[in-house]
């Protein structure tokens, strides 16, 4: 029966505790915005209370205080009158640690109801920063685990394709991953003798729609920085090129968002941690595929921009 009842019940609390861990920031973040709130309610509340906590208090230490110093003036008032008629000086000044010792258990009954009085609100002050601050410290562990298993990912696709060269050569290879067709083509070339001979082929060329992968771009006529002109269009982005080139050398980094708003392309979430770093194994320049095989074909004035990225990025800056 235990058995059965275990089998019942524990998937349910297991998911149960799933779904906590997976909301955990969520929930600490509340919290510790709610916990906030009372703090600021309870020191509020504990603020009008004090004055009538503490005004006998503050009365006596100053009732002290009065009367230490008036007997302080009084007895250097008399000093001076008894040098003046050369007769011995009757009584003392009260020194400053024995007015210290006067005033420290009066001092002492005004922290403790400082603390009996404001000490819920400070708590429960503490309380919201450290659950802010735990919402924030899981947050953090789970967007590095992100990046550790998005790298991961960058690297193992890398080898996989470096396989597939291997296997089926570099023509195989750029129609899988680009998504291009091998189409016949004829070319013409002239022999020792100036005879005109065909030579036919295949050449790898990209299809009517083609559909990029990863970080990879078409730049074409949807583009709003599209050039009609093929030569125009290259020199276009031979300078953007170069300019994120310029950029990577000053800053010591260029995320992938801003290639795509500089070419005219929307970001996106993973432009937003993706890119060149410095601090990052990979390629030292940037580079947007142009000397490609795949761009390197007649007839197609739109280009493939396939980005080295060196991959996830955006933890390392500043590093």
């Amino acid at each position: 029966m235990f058995e059965g009842i275990t089998k019942a019940i524990g998937p349910k609390i297991g998911m149960a505790g799933l779904t906590l861990r997976k909301y955990s920031p969520e929930i600490y973040l509340t919290a510790g915005i709610g916990a906030g709130i009372a703090s600021v309610v309870m020191i509020a509340k504990a603020h009008k209370k004090s004055d009538d906590e503490f005004a006998m208090l503050l009365d006596n230490i100053q009732d002290v205080q009065d009367e230490v110093n008036a007997q302080n003036v009084q007895t250097e008032e008399n000093n001076r009158k008894a040098d003046v008629m050369e007769v011995p000086h009757h009584g003392r000044v009260i020194s400053t640690t024995e007015e210290r010792k006067m005033l420290t258990p009066l001092y002492g009954e005004l922290a403790r109801r400082a603390i009996i009085l404001y000490g819920p609100g400070v708590l429960m002050g503490v309380s919201a920063i450290t659950l802010i601050w735990a919402s924030h410290s899981v947050q953090k562990n789970r967007n590095r685990a992100m990046l550790s298993a998005l790298t991961l990912f960058e690297r193992g696709f890398a080898e996989y394709r470096k396989r597939v060269v291997d296997e089926y050569g570099v023509e195989a290879e750029e129609r899988l991953y680009y998504g291009a067709e091998s189409r016949k083509i004829t070319t013409l070339t002239k022999d020792k003798d100036g005879k005109t001979k065909k030579t036919k082929g295949e050449q790898n060329h990209l299809p009517d729609e083609p559909s990029p992968i990863m970080y990879q771009r078409t730049f074409d006529s949807t583009t709003p920085y599209w050039k009609n002109d093929p030569d125009m269009a290259k020199f276009f982005l031979q300078a953007v090129q170069s300019q994120m080139n310029d950029l990577y050398y000053i800053q010591g980094y260029v995320m992938l968002n801003t290639v795509y708003k500089s070419l005219g392309f929307a970001e996106t979430p993973e432009g937003a941690v993706v890119g060149w770093s410095k601090n990052v194994p990979g390629d030292d320049f940037i580079s947007f595929g142009l000397d490609n095989d795949i761009n390197q074909r007649e007839g197609d004035d739109r280009w493939l921009l396939d980005f080295n990225v060196n991959g996830s990025v955006f933890e390392y800056i500043g590093g």
